[in-house]
């Protein structure tokens, strides 16, 4: 259950990063309010082609009998790698919101 939703949120936060940015360049914001949702949107895209795909490699070996040591201690490293990515992208959010609602008050 968590791969097919995983790999429909981050191609789906991939899209929406580009889709933000170019609004705020339509609207004559520059700075945070284009290259926030730019660095959101790669990180989507590092964490589904990089990360997840690394995990789903994996993870037969890590929960099957087949495992080792080795994959156990990657995938120690993996899934926490992913939660980062996850919280900065969730911070990210926050901080778009932030960074138009401060040019909107102007």
């Amino acid at each position: 259950l968590v791969g097919p939703v995983l790999a429909v949120l981050h191609l789906y936060g991939a899209v929406a990063g580009i889709v933000l940015a170019t609004l705020a360049w339509a609207l004559a914001r520059r700075g945070a309010a284009v290259w926030l949702p730019l660095a959101m949107s790669a990180l989507c895209l590092v964490s589904h082609f990089g990360v997840t795909r690394q995990i789903e490699a994996i993870r037969e070996l890590v929960f099957g009998p087949g495992g080792s040591p080795e994959i156990a201690l990657r995938f120690q490293h993996l899934h926490p790698a992913s939660m980062a990515i996850y919280t900065a992208v969730g911070l990210g959010g926050y901080a778009l919101v932030w960074v138009h609602a401060r040019a909107d008050a102007r």
